[in-house]
């Protein structure tokens, strides 16, 4: 099956590369940002000593129609970056030819100030955006190590180098963060769980980071966060390369990754295939004390972890087919097999309960911009999981456990720039979850078919004014967004215990903000302000599910939460020092929050809390010095969950596994191939309870990377790292009695074959 899927796009793409290579024009390209590859707009170009001109369009790209044959001389300007000009472009009869252009920011000088490249985004949502290439710069092994480095963001993996990971943002729990890979939601219909092992870093084109609610933009279950991670090109790639990469790591930790990017030689057609495979032991000896309060006894645990194993093998293709400057089409496909063994608790550890993961992804997308004023967007994608739980070798509490679940996806948006500085987004999304459960080892406690079909509809306005005549400020942007959602959930009864068989939720999520920003010759600044509503529903197990230690309560209600948060950011330079930092202030109130209680018989029940608030800052300061050699870099987020319902034990009790404060340290150096870091995160205790009687100790972790790259021949790039986590082999505990290991090293090596296309 994965053969016959790579097999077929590998066959589109030669025959839409063949199709369409053929052209009457006789000079045309794009012009690319050198830094991010980001699409230059309005770059204007000349050949020199003739009369032809051109101007780039917004997807960067320029035509010259009819020029006589010859050699010519190409200059290329554009506003905040350095001038160009190409020599010797050899114009032929009948012949095309496509040139790629990069330009490099300008570098402005005012005495001993250097402002390099700065960019501050000015709008009322901090959105961190990781690209491309910063990503290969930070040298990190996977997207939770990636993310691991946004401000606000927590992520707990039940092993650093191949354990599955949780990633929660201010606070929120990993179910109330909506994951999207290229528009299609990653969270699983059933649990709400993401794997985020699943996406190969190599495959990632960028990330972003929404953090607080966000369903006035991106609907249900934005509820704490948003992660969009993209894979599908916005440009041309334009260069081909190849790369593999080799991984050994601790406890037989091994990982392969084989990258190949634009095989197909086109002007018009981009395409990247990405392969991965990872697999580790996973067993260790572990420690981890329980400590009390109020009089509770602290309790010890230690032992081995046992069947902690993992394998998985992925498959990943996206690419970009640019017919002409005004349409594009992208896609992305994935096929993905994990397992894994399930070791559950150290108090009731189990060495035969297996779990496995086999997914499907497909998404494809047009844009069709017919003027620089005007964008319409249409994406579709569908998913699906596969998951199964055994264990028919223990003594007791055997289980054999099926979960098909299938999501389809259409979203359908326009753009519309109506005034210079006004921008109208306006859109509708359908989403149906279709979930399928059989329990093959007490077939009455199957779920059977849900069927989710949710609808919304958007509109987001973007007001820039300029207001420079103002002391302090130079614009002022003004966003105000409006969604409404509709899901209704109905469930095929197969089982006596199901009185309610349907779920029905309207929901309204308005937002707004504003940004004041200023720029000057030593610093940029902006400060934000924001209010809005978000909503999550509860999903589909909290509200059917039934087995030997849980218990489904179709009356939930869905989570629902106000929000607000106020900050600045600034960035500047003083001779070689750079510098960048921010401080944001955030508030949610919620209601109905999802709860788990344990009732009689040790089943679990979720059930709505009445009210509970998340408060806090985050804050960051980085600095480097002498062109980015040397970097420092400290982040804290402080965030107070707390249980506001009113009761004689939990009112204002903060809430479990919230720590208070995770603070993070590290430093640098970055020369000439070498590249050194060393980090520490300390983390508060976590409350177990709910009551807070009981907690896990707060924590310090130390992580030391080593990188080595050299360039060699040409076109070759060899690479060497080393990692060491966890280096002063602390114990400690992310999860309920899911304890993690001490001290690990690993160690790759990669090599990368690059050819740069023609300038």
């Amino acid at each position: 099956m994965r053969r016959f899927f790579l097999t077929t796009l590998l066959f589109i793409a030669l025959f839409l590369s063949g199709a369409f290579a053929q052209s009457t024009v006789k000079l045309e390209g794009c012009v690319y940002d050198d830094d991010d590859g980001s699409p230059i707009a309005g770059a204007s170009l000349v050949l020199e000593n003739t009369g032809f001109a051109a101007v780039t369009d917004n997807f960067g790209c320029y035509r010259f129609e009819n020029i006589p044959a010859g050699n010519y001389r190409l200059k290329i300007t554009a506003a905040g970056y350095e001038d160009r000009t190409i020599a010797g472009v050899s114009i032929v009869v009948d012949v095309s030819r496509r040139v790629v252009i990069r330009l490099a920011k300008k570098t402005y000088r005012v005495g001993d100030i250097k402002v390099e490249g700065r960019r501050l985004e000015v709008s009322s949502d901090r959105v961190t955006v990781i690209e491309k290439e910063q990503i290969k710069k930070t040298k990190v092994r996977d997207l939770t190590e990636l993310l691991d480095g946004v401000e606000g963001v927590y992520v707990q993996k039940t092993s650093p180098m191949s354990g599955r990971a949780q990633v929660r943002i201010r606070g929120g729990s990993a179910k109330q963060v909506l994951v999207l890979l290229d528009g299609q939601k990653m969270n699983m219909s059933g649990s709400g769980e993401v794997d985020f092992g699943s996406v190969p870093l190599d495959a990632v084109e960028r990330v972003e980071v929404h953090k607080g609610g966000a369903s006035a933009e991106f609907g249900a279950d934005a509820f704490a966060g948003v992660i969009n991670i993209v894979t599908r090109p916005r440009t041309l790639l334009g260069d081909f390369s190849a790369s593999a990469r080799l991984t050994q790591g601790q406890r037989n930790a091994d990982s392969y990754a084989l990258s190949l990017e634009n095989p197909v030689r086109s002007d018009k057609f981009s395409v990247r295939f990405n392969y991965e495979n990872r697999s580790a032991d996973g067993d260790f000896d572990y420690a981890y004390t329980a400590s009390g309060s109020g009089g509770t006894a602290d309790s010890t645990v230690s032992g081995t972890r046992v069947n902690n194993d993992m394998n998985s093998e992925n498959y990943f293709v996206s690419g970009l087919y640019q017919p002409s400057s005004k349409i594009k089409l992208s896609f992305s496909g994935q096929a993905y097999d994990n397992e894994n063994g399930l070791p559950g608790p150290p108090s009731n550890q189990n060495e035969y309960a297996r779990f496995s993961d086999d997914r499907a992804l497909v998404t494809a997308a047009v844009a069709y911009e017919p003027s620089s004023r005007s964008r319409y967007r249409l994406e579709t994608g569908y998913t699906r999981y596969e998951q199964r739980f055994t264990d028919l070798e223990s003594r007791t509490n055997n289980f054999d456990s099926r979960y098909v679940n299938d999501i389809f996806t259409i979203h359908a948006g326009h753009d519309r720039r109506l005034l210079k500085d006004n921008r109208l987004k306006i859109g509708t999304e359908i989403r149906r979850d279709i979930l399928d459960h059989d329990d093959f080892y007490i077939p009455t406690w199957s779920m059977g078919r849900t069927v989710r079909d949710s609808w919304g509809v958007y509109f987001i306005d973007e007001q820039r004014l300029d207001i420079s005549a103002l002391k302090g400020f130079d614009e002022l942007s003004v966003d105000v967004a409006l969604r409404y959602d509709n899901a209704y959930t109905d469930k095929d009864s197969t089982s006596w215990l199901d009185a309610t068989t349907s779920h029905h939720a309207v929901e309204w999520s308005p937002k707004a903000g504003l940004a004041l920003s200023k720029r000057t010759a030593r610093i940029d600044y902006v400060f934000r302000a924001g209010w809005g509503r978000s909503f999550r529903l509860p999903a589909i197990n909290s509200l059917w599910k039934n087995d030997l230690l849980a218990r489904g309560n179709p009356g939930l209600k869905p989570e629902r939460s106000e929000h607000y948060e106020a900050g600045f950011e600034l960035v500047g330079a003083y001779g070689v020092l750079n510098i960048s930092s921010g401080l944001t202030f955030y508030r949610s109130d919620i209601t109905d929050l999802i709860v788990w209680v344990q009732g009689y018989g040790s089943t679990w029940r979720p059930e709505n809390l009445a009210e509970a608030r998340t408060s806090g800052h985050e804050e960051f300061i980085e600095l480097t010095l002498f062109d980015k050699i040397f970097s420092f870099k400290y982040q804290n987020t402080i965030t107070d969950a707390r249980n506001k319902t009113e009761g004689p034990n939990d009112y204002d009790k903060l809430l479990v596994f919230t720590p208070r404060y995770l603070t993070d340290l590290t430093a640098g150096v970055d020369y000439k191939g070498i590249k050194i870091s060393y980090s520490v995160r300390l983390v508060d205790k976590v409350y177990i309870l709910k009551a807070n009687t009981k907690y896990y100790r707060g924590y310090r972790l130390d992580d030391l990377k080593i990188g080595l790259s050299r360039d060699f021949a040409g076109h070759w790039t060899v690479g060497l790292d080393y990692n060491l986590y966890n280096v002063l082999d602390e114990d400690y505990v992310l999860i309920s009695q899911y304890p993690m290991p001490g001290r690990e090293w690993q160690v790759g090596v990669s090599l990368n074959y690059h050819i740069q296309k023609e300038e």
